[in-house]
């Protein structure tokens, strides 16, 4: 529990310039993995049907980037406000994966 809010707090800097794009950004890649997620249930309907592997399938793809991605792209950064970007993106999608962690919990397990 401390490491998650570690990670949601951690470098949290989310001003109004930069809110839209993390939203947008947000959005995109959910309805990325949504598509992703729909394509399991058409391709391996034998597979979804077992709930572990359900499971599995939603946890994975709805989990943020990885914690060590801001390291491993540090490079890229050309500013502050790059790395402010990448920080909140995470911590962001930290919350929407609390969410989908209560979802599967609640409604699946």
């Amino acid at each position: 529990m401390s490491l998650i809010l570690l990670i949601i707090g951690y470098n949290l800097k989310i001003n109004k310039d930069t809110l839209g794009s993390l939203l947008k950004l947000v959005g995109v890649r959910i309805v990325f993995y949504i598509f992703v997620i729909a394509g399991f249930f058409v391709f391996f309907p034998h597979l979804m049907a077992d709930k572990i592997y359900m499971m599995a399938v939603l946890i994975y793809f709805m989990c943020p980037t990885g914690f060590a991605m801001p390291m491993l792209i540090s490079p890229l950064n050309k500013s502050e406000e790059d790395e402010d970007f990448t920080a909140a993106f995470i911590s962001l999608f930290m919350v929407i994966t609390l969410i989908v962690y209560t979802y599967v919990v609640l409604f699946i397990a």
